[in-house]
């Protein structure tokens, strides 16, 4: 409730008094008080009003001293009113203070008018300051002469705190709004103009206040009279059924009011209302009886028109929802972008595979391995966009599976020795004994992050030595926290491009004639799978001494049962092997779907080179018509997802309502690599899903999960 209102209504209930606040003159204050004594039952209404009243009300004869005082002045004094009453500011509060507060009463009385000043206030008993707006009054009687002053004190720090929020809210938005797009920058100058007639509005504080008897309305302030375009007067004695735009907005409005004043407690609520004029408008209501105990006293209601903070609102979740949808149209662009490269590169990185494993020259060979890195070089930048792009998005994922650490780390090792002896650089692992056999997390992410800054010690190490460790930093009974460090002696980093390291697109050298390439996204997205997991990364380094990138993170303990069902069986890693595993599935029909003939080259390639027997459809519609034939016993069906006619999901949710088609394992191939892709296929009626380019091993792995012996 704003402090001026309280000044009206305190001041109107004086005057109902009627002749009794004659004897509040300036003649003698102690004929005043024995009169006021007499008028005891007339203060009952006041009492209660300033009881109703969430602010420090007060009130002092021209000489300061206390004359009454409500419950919440009472705790900032630290005092009972009845130890307050008869004394000054001086028997409370330090000197200074005392001539701060009677400087505020001489101005009051002196100019004849209200004063208003702001204030920070320490309550009896506490530390914590607070900040307080409060306006003085000189209180006149019948002559006009001044025979006190009243005070009403309101905490507007939250207030302030919400004012600054919402600067901070609007400046984030507006960045955002910024950072996504130009088109959106109308609407981020509306947010900026909504949001200064915002802050024009909550520093005016347009609240209005009634008081109601039997849903009628007998007295009534003057904003309130403004709020709904009345003369002055003319709403007393109106029923409250001129506040409602309708009938059924009246009786609802009625019954939500009363069933919570007949439990005792104040009603709040946002309602549209309706002025005089026709208009709308939305106002906050808070309501409360005056004497719980008495319900026929009537109600006290508070009144706020909320219209421009209801637009605002509005405005912001429109503006959040245009940067949602300028996001998502981000990560399709990428996804399409994926599907587009991921899909050449699948058949060049599976028909190099299967090049090398001919009769080749030397120097056919050697060609063929430059071709093959470049590749997995080539993929590897193309999966650090769309983990940046999940990582903006929030759909970064973890899977949490029981995993061998110190075999993510081996694996690093075995992927990184080819690189480090070529440059003549010897590459160790250092493992904790202390380290567990299996915890829970997701060790592909684990082993991405390790991947990346060995990959970067060793390009950045032109002699000596690259060491991979891991190390318990500390264990509790219910999880691990472990440091993974990569040691080098290359070039090492000053304290300036260390400060710009795991940020995206920033490197340490930024100039043209670079050495060593790099896209700058790979520390970035490090950073984030590292806090993702419960840790941080770091580094600590000196030019021309090496550096140690360090990442943490934090696992829970596998237990043996979890562990033991989530190992992994070996997978064939050549043709060789893949043909001696799957001697059991030799003959087995297997329908490939896809409409690129390079990857149905590739995949038949594979497939056959195990014994398989492979049937090709070009499209979801030619999947679906092979399948519909009594002769189609296949096995297991690789659906590519994108494909003219038909793509992949329509295709299988068709399949699944074929007569004994229910089971039949199809296992989504997609050039798409986001998170929502996947479940998409699943939510199809997939069973699995390969991500392309795919390594022959994967493929390899797949067969081995899904596809069953022929009968």
């Amino acid at each position: 409730m704003p402090w001026w209102l309280i000044n009206t209504v305190v001041a109107l209930t004086l005057l109902a008094s009627g002749a009794a606040l004659a004897v509040w003159g300036v003649i003698a204050r102690q004929r005043a008080r024995q009169r006021m004594l007499e008028l005891e039952a007339s203060r009952g209404l006041l009492q209660n009003l300033v009881r109703s009243i969430p602010d420090l009300v007060w009130l002092k004869d021209p000489d300061g001293v206390y004359i009454a005082c409500n419950e919440l002045f009472e705790r900032f004094f630290g005092a009972r009113e009845a130890d307050i009453v008869g004394k000054t500011d001086a028997d409370f509060v330090a000197p200074e203070q005392a001539a701060v507060f009677r400087e505020n009463d001489f101005l009051a009385i002196t100019s004849g008018k209200s004063q208003m000043n702001e204030e920070w206030l320490v309550f009896a008993g506490s530390t914590e300051r607070r900040l307080y707006e409060t306006i003085k009054t000189p209180m006149l009687d019948s002559r006009g002469d001044i025979i006190g002053v009243l005070g009403v004190s309101r905490d507007i720090t939250e207030r302030e705190k919400a004012a600054q929020e919402l600067q901070r809210l609007r400046n984030h938005l507006t960045d955002l709004v910024d950072e996504r797009t130009r088109q959106l920058a109308d609407l981020a100058e509306s947010l900026r103009r909504a949001h200064a007639e915002q802050q024009t509005i909550v520093d005016a504080v347009p609240v209005a206040i009634g008081l109601l008897k039997d849903r009628h309305i007998v007295y009534c302030n003057q904003c309130l009279t403004q709020m709904f375009r009345f003369e002055p007067g003319a709403m007393i004695g109106q029923s409250t059924r001129v506040w409602y735009p309708t009938d059924a907005a009246y009786e609802a409005g009625g019954r939500k009011v009363y069933e919570t004043l007949n439990r005792g407690d104040m009603h709040w609520r946002d309602e549209q209302m309706i002025r005089q004029d026709g208009s709308l408008f939305w106002a906050r209501i808070t309501a409360r009886l005056l004497d719980p105990q008495d319900p026929a006293k009537g109600v006290l209601g508070i009144m706020e028109d909320i219209s421009i903070e209801r637009a605002t609102m509005d405005a912001l979740r429109e503006a959040k929802e245009a940067a949602e949808a300028t996001t998502n149209l981000k990560s399709a662009f990428l996804a399409n972008m994926s599907h587009e490269i991921r899909t050449p590169m699948n058949a060049i990185i599976g028909l190099t595979h299967l090049t090398m494993s001919t009769p080749l020259t030397d120097t056919q060979r050697d060609y063929l391995n430059k071709i093959q890195g470049a590749s997995q070089h080539l993929l590897g930048i193309v999966n650090d966009v769309l983990d940046l792009s999940k990582v903006e998005a929030g759909k970064l994922q973890l899977e949490r599976l029981s995993v061998d650490v110190a075999q993510v780390v081996r694996d690093v090792h075995a992927q990184l020795i080819d690189r480090a002896q070529a440059k003549g650089l010897s590459l160790h692992v250092h493992i904790d004994p202390a380290l567990p056999a299996r915890l829970m997390g997701d060790g592909l992410r684990m082993g991405q992050v390790l991947l990346n800054f060995g990959s970067n010690a060793i390009k950045f190490t032109e002699r000596g030595r690259v060491d991979l460790v891991v190390q318990v930093q500390a264990s509790t009974d219910q999880d691990v926290t472990l440091r993974f460090e990569v040691r080098d002696t290359g070039i090492g980093l000053n304290a300036a491009a260390q400060l710009q390291l795991f940020q995206s697109f920033q490197q340490a050298d930024v100039s043209t004639t670079r050495q060593y390439g790099g896209t700058g996204l790979g520390l970035a997205i490090s950073r984030h799978l590292a806090e993702q997991m419960g840790g941080s990364v770091g580094v600590d380094s000196q030019p021309g001494e090496g550096s140690v990138f360090w990442f943490t993170v934090r696992l829970e303990h596998a237990d043996e049962a979890r562990a033991a069902s989530d190992v992994p069986s070996p997978a064939p890693t050549s043709m060789r092997e893949a043909h001696q595993a799957f001697q059991h599935l030799q003959g087995s029909r297997v329908l490939v779907v896809e409409d690129n003939e390079l990857n149905r080259l590739l995949a038949g390639e594979l497939l056959t080179g195990v014994g398989l027997v492979v049937d090709f459809a070009h499209d979801g519609r030619q999947a679906v018509d092979r399948l519909t034939q009594p002769d189609a016993d296949y096995g297991l069906v690789f659906m590519d997802m994108q494909m003219p006619v038909m793509d992949g999901l329509d295709a299988t949710r068709l399949i699944r309502q074929l007569p004994g088609r229910e089971h039949l394992p199809i296992v989504a191939m997609t050039a798409n690599a986001m998170v929502e892709d996947s479940d998409r296929c699943l939510a199809a009626g997939m069973n699995d899903y390969i991500s392309k380019p795919f390594r022959p091993e994967a493929l390899w792995a797949l067969l081995g999960r899904w596809l069953t012996p022929p009968s």
